[in-house]
């Protein structure tokens, strides 16, 4: 079999036939399935494999995590260029170089163009306006000769013989192809899943494995090692799995039951609009995104299970732009930046809504949520100084009034005197900053506290945040274990 791949970069390189690039994809995944993944750790094991410069080899060195660290990532971008032009190496490094775009790693990004201009062709055109959107005209022009040498490529048919050959072997992808026409068309059918899945896994592509295991976990599974090989397969791919999304936040980004569900994009205007048509967008459950001086309403209609929106930077103008095109049924809950209120008529399924009241518009915004039947009403970045008017105004708010604290998330209830209190070890804040809050609580009528944090802290730090509670648990204040507070949006990026 690695004598028919060697052939058939010999005819890629002749033709760039795309056909033979699929069997070239193709081959190379059942190649290097038997072989498992490469160890990266000592890094030499992943330079020692690659100085070898066998075809056969490459699926195993591109699936490899990748470091984050520029120098490294040059480091292996200069092995890959011992190998002959391959259209493997093109799409694995359109996709990496995503995420070192600081100015300092221009170097690298010369490294990555000189092999795209090797080897191009038109698959990567995605990932490169991915890459591109959002970056200043010095950025863009640095991948111009990548861009020239796709747009001149001359392509013709390979020997038929040769692709019947490599057919023969590995498939020629148009049942794959065909279910995944058949996803598109109902994103969110599960039992689709698992046929994609199945098909997927015969044709060697990790990401029929991937819907397995989740799925698998979906349903209950708790086995240790398929989370563990869970997390070994998104730190190889998920940034090919996200697909040419613009200017994707990496530590935003969540998959569930082999697809994309969450992620944050700093992408507007622009940058965002073209790529509204992507299809990732169909499955996105939750989404942050700047957003600002586009048609957000027309990428919204496109995600027809998304359940939470922040709107990290959009302004009251454009709020109300998107209330003039709603409705949106789907959504269950808002966050944006600004002091707002939003309608029955937009959102017909609203549950929480999440702004930035000033003092004087607090106990406003607690009725009006109310009002509108809302479980819960969000107060974003609230600082601890200030929180004591919220909590006092619960009476006249919804079920649920919860707060956002830089890490820490606060809940308290209308008609009780509890407040419960986690910190949240995605977000994790200044322990200082909280040093006020049960003070604060307690002043605005709290009885009770429930005190959430992860167990797997340092016993230093548990020990401090207990020591955070205790100035009011000995004015009579009991403090109980409890559990995360769910803010029911997502805290937006900056």
């Amino acid at each position: 079999m690695t004598d028919l791949l060697d052939r058939l970069l010999v005819a890629w390189s002749l033709t760039h036939d795309p056909m033979i690039e699929e069997a070239i994809v193709r081959m190379g995944r059942a190649i290097a399935r038997p072989h498992g993944a490469l160890a990266t750790k000592p890094r030499a094991v992943w330079h020692e494999l690659a100085s070898a410069g066998r075809a056969g080899d490459l699926d195993r060195l591109l699936d490899a995590p990748w470091p984050e660290d520029g120098e490294l990532a040059l480091a292996r971008v200069r092995s890959l260029a011992a190998f002959a032009p391959d259209p493997r190496i093109s799409r694995k490094l359109a996709i990496i170089a995503r995420h070192h775009l600081t100015k300092r790693r221009v170097e690298l990004h010369e490294a990555i163009v000189a092999l795209l201009v090797r080897a191009p062709t038109p698959s990567i055109l995605p990932s490169l306006d991915a890459l591109e959107a959002g970056r200043g005209p010095t950025f863009v022009a640095v991948y111009q000769p990548a861009r020239h040498a796709i747009g001149t490529l001359v392509t013709r048919p390979a020997d038929p013989s040769l692709l019947a050959e490599a057919h023969a072997q590995v498939g020629d992808g148009r049942d794959v192809a065909a279910l995944w026409a058949a996803h598109a068309a109902e994103p969110n059918e599960l039992q689709r899943r698992v046929v994609l899945a199945d098909a997927l896994d015969l044709a060697n592509d990790p990401r029929g494995e991937l819907i397995q295991l989740q799925l698998a976990i979906a349903e209950g599974t708790t086995d240790r090692r398929l989370r563990a090989r869970l997390e070994r397969l998104l730190a190889a791919h998920a940034d090919d799995w996200c697909g040419a999304l613009p200017m994707v936040e990496r530590s935003s980004v969540r998959f569930e039951r082999g697809f994309l569900v969450a992620l944050h994009s700093h992408a507007s205007g622009a940058d965002l609009e073209r790529f509204f048509d992507r299809p990732e967008w169909a499955t996105v459950e939750q989404l942050s995104i700047a957003g600002h001086d586009c048609e957000l309403a027309a990428l919204l209609r496109r995600m027809p299970v998304l359940r939470r929106l922040t709107l990290a930077n959009t302004t009251g103008l454009e709020l109300k732009r998107l209330a003039s095109t709603g409705p949106f049924p789907a959504i269950q809950a808002v966050a944006s930046p600004t002091a707002w209120t939003p309608t029955r008529d937009v959102f017909p399924d609203l549950r929480v809504a999440a702004g930035y009241w000033s003092r004087a518009e607090v106990a406003i915004a607690q009725r009006a949520a109310a009002e509108l039947g809302l479980d819960a009403i969000v107060h974003l970045r609230c600082h601890v100084s200030s929180i004591g008017p919220q909590v006092a105004s619960r009476r006249v708010g919804p079920a649920e009034t919860r707060f956002d604290l830089g890490g820490w998330s606060a809940r308290v209830f209308r008609d009780s005197d509890v407040a419960e209190v986690s910190l949240d070890r995605t977000a994790w804040p200044g322990l200082g900053e909280i040093r006020s809050l049960p003070e604060r609580l307690v002043e605005s009528g709290i009885r009770r506290i429930r005190l959430y944090y992860p167990r797997d802290l340092r016993e230093t730090t548990q020990r401090y945040i207990r020591t955070l509670f205790e100035p009011v648990r000995s004015q009579g204040i009991p403090i109980a274990n409890g559990a995360p507070v769910d803010l029911g949006v997502i805290r937006p990026v900056c």
